[in-house]
């Protein structure tokens, strides 16, 4: 059973395929709300637990007989989870971003002769719901495809639904594709790592055409993409008169965070903390790694638990489903007042011997980044 967040900003998706009906006799465990969807269990958790969930609008058996699951893309990316449902709000961004064509792929450094081709053109409006579904908030767009300035082609008339913080259902009319459903689900990682996933659903005749509109889709949010990875979140930025979707977005967001809401100074990617009472000389750090490839790649995933004991041995256990589970330790001599001698001791499974040599020399680097070696000089 896999845990991850993605209903409520709080909340949590369970992607399973077993499920018991009834919890056994005997066990303490906390009962949730919860909702199947789309191949997912979504279950309502909220740092208030006077919050009353609820429910996902779209019924399952309409996807059942009306259309057909087509695929889906996967992507990781490095920002706020808020920046990704904020996109349907920036209004502006649509021409600026993707009127460029398709063929240019993930921001083209050059201008080729295909450019004057063809062009993408967008009409777009944000607004949220009131009352009742304040939870609720719609963006309607209106895309056609200009081709040698004279040829407009491939209309299309998108309804997207934003339902709570991290899932968007969109609803697309087009003559060439047909009705379409695209589901949108952000599944934070970590506190500046969110999972997107796309589900595209569309009648079953559409199966060729289908492969070329989801490799669109996946290219044109590439390019939203290499903008969420490189920008920095500001709570409050300074907005112009065009901007008044994105400050209207963000007051309807705000109802997603609680004084309860833990900042991100609590829930970083490591932190730190003493042991209080009768273990006082006694320390964590919790640590999440992940090495990015190229920018879309994110491997080496480790989970570390450091104990320090005292001022000068450290246990560091990891978890890692490369490296499975490893323990490090770390003691620190005094040789002179300025002078310190670290010793590392790797411990592993022992079918690990060839791997475990990369991971101890990944380790050495990482520490001389950190530490200048100084060699040992006695007068």
């Amino acid at each position: 059973m896999h845990f991850s967040c993605d209903f409520f900003m709080d909340s949590l998706v369970v992607l399973s395929s077993v499920c018991m009906e009834k919890v056994p006799k005997g066990s303490n465990v906390k009962n949730w709300s919860s909702q199947e969807m789309n191949g997912y269990i979504f279950i309502w958790y909220h740092t208030d637990p006077t919050e009353i969930p609820w429910e996902l609008p779209l019924s399952t058996e309409e996807l059942k007989t009306k259309y057909f699951y087509h695929g889906h893309n996967e992507f990781y990316i490095h920002c706020h989870i808020q920046e990704i449902p904020e996109n349907g709000s920036d209004i502006a961004h649509f021409n600026a971003i993707h009127k460029e064509s398709l063929i240019d792929g993930i921001w083209a450094t050059k201008k080729f002769s295909f450019n004057r081709c063809g062009y993408h053109h967008w009409k777009a409006r944000w607004f949220p719901t009131p009352g009742k579904l304040k939870h609720l908030a719609e963006v309607h767009l209106n895309h056609t495809l200009e081709l040698f300035g004279k040829i407009y082609c491939f209309r299309m008339d998108v309804c997207g639904k934003q339902i709570g913080p991290s899932y968007v259902c969109l609803e697309i009319n087009s003559l060439t594709f047909g009705e379409l459903k695209i589901f949108q689900y952000i599944t934070p990682i970590e506190p500046l790592l969110q999972k997107v996933v796309h589900q595209f659903y569309g009648p079953r005749w559409m199966g060729p055409l289908m492969k070329i509109f989801i490799y669109g889709e996946s290219l044109m949010f590439e390019r939203d993409i290499n903008i969420w990875n490189n920008k920095i979140f500001n709570r409050n930025p300074i907005l112009a008169k065009e901007d008044a979707s994105i400050k209207k977005f963000r007051i309807w967001f705000s109802q997603f965070y609680t004084s309860n809401s833990k900042p991100y100074s609590e829930v970083n990617a490591g932190w730190w903390f003493p042991t209080p009472a009768k273990l006082k000389h006694l320390a964590e750090v919790h640590l999440h790694h992940t090495l990015e490839l190229f920018g879309k790649f994110y491997i080496f995933r480790m989970d570390v638990c450091g104990k320090q004991i005292g001022p000068s041995y450290v246990c560091l256990e990891i978890n890692s489903l490369t490296f499975g589970e490893l323990k490090l330790f770390q003691y620190i001599t005094p040789i002179e007042p300025l002078l310190q001698k670290v010793l590392h001791q790797f411990y592993g499974p022992r079918w690990m011997g060839p791997l475990m040599k990369i991971f101890i020399y990944g380790e050495s680097l990482m520490i001389k980044k950190i530490f200048k070696p100084v060699p040992l000089i006695r007068n």
